[in-house]
């Protein structure tokens, strides 16, 4: 076995020297392939169009939002922060009024909801990170990934338009007198199945958690978000996804109606490495 082992290494050895002595460039090694878009750790940038069913709110609101994506065979990592764009808003806007004595400052949630509109339902953060495990269902069919993990959920849902048809001008401020607390503070748990097809990529989650943060609330006893948040990313180059992202949420805090919010996010995803 050694014997053998020995001519194997002293045979690589000569046809390595020979072909240098003969001047033949040997092959490189080729590189790894690099994993699609939707395989790699990115960056989400784009619109959110979100608001809260049967609350007389009219058209969606509108504002940006980023995030961050990791999705493989064995990690799923789903951010939403639309209040990153939302804080540098909130300071251009300050820096612009109270340093510069700017008349009318600029306001990038006001510019992109003209004429004025107020939001109902605003997704301020979700998180979703989870282990996946990956299966074949079929003989020779594609493979599906199946994922648990934990869940955090941070929204502002204004109860009150649904229950008593207010006027959305009255929720400019969340410290309306009289006004219900908006806002869900909830950590939990999803599951979620998801697949490839062609440059395609996409999974439905569905989770809940309580909501911790209940001053002032509806009922006794405690609130619970209930989601399902599905999302579908299309590589189109190299370096660059196409996003397209629904996510529909309920909520217990009301025992007399149904509580429904939509939001639809869509925009791209950029390889961060």
């Amino acid at each position: 076995m050694k014997g053998a082992l020995f001519a194997l290494v002293l045979c690589l050895w000569s046809s390595t020297a020979l072909a240098q002595e003969l001047g033949v460039d040997l092959p490189e090694p080729a590189p790894p392939a690099r994993p699609d878009v939707s395989d790699a750790f990115g960056w989400r940038l784009g619109l959110l169009d979100s608001g809260l069913v049967d609350s007389g709110q009219g058209r969606p609101f509108l504002y940006p939002t980023a995030g961050l994506r990791y999705k493989t065979s064995e990690i799923y990592l789903d951010v939403h922060l639309p209040v990153f764009f939302a804080g540098l808003d909130f300071l251009s806007y300050t820096a612009q009024q109270r340093v510069f004595a700017v008349n009318r400052p600029f306001d990038l949630f006001e510019a992109l909801n003209q004429p004025i509109q107020y939001g109902a339902y605003l997704e301020v953060a979700h998180l979703r990170l989870g282990q996946t495990f990956t299966f074949h269902p079929f003989a020779g069919g594609a493979p599906l990934r199946l994922t648990g993990g934990i869940a955090g959920v941070f929204d502002f849902v204004f109860f009150d338009l649904a229950l008593f048809h207010r006027d959305p001008e009255d929720f400019k401020s969340i410290n309306l007198p009289g006004a219900h607390d908006p806002v869900v503070v909830a950590p939990g748990g999803f599951v979620a199945l998801g697949g490839d097809a062609p440059y395609t990529e996409y999974d439905l989650a569905i989770g809940a958690g309580p909501d911790l943060y209940q001053d002032d609330a509806y009922e006794p006893s405690s609130g619970w978000v209930i989601f399902a948040d599905l999302d579908v990313v299309f590589d189109v180059l190299d370096d660059v996804a196409v996003q397209l992202r629904w996510r529909t949420s309920t909520y217990t805090h009301i025992t007399s109606q149904l509580i429904l919010t939509m939001a639809v996010d869509y925009g791209i995803v950029v390889r961060f490495w």
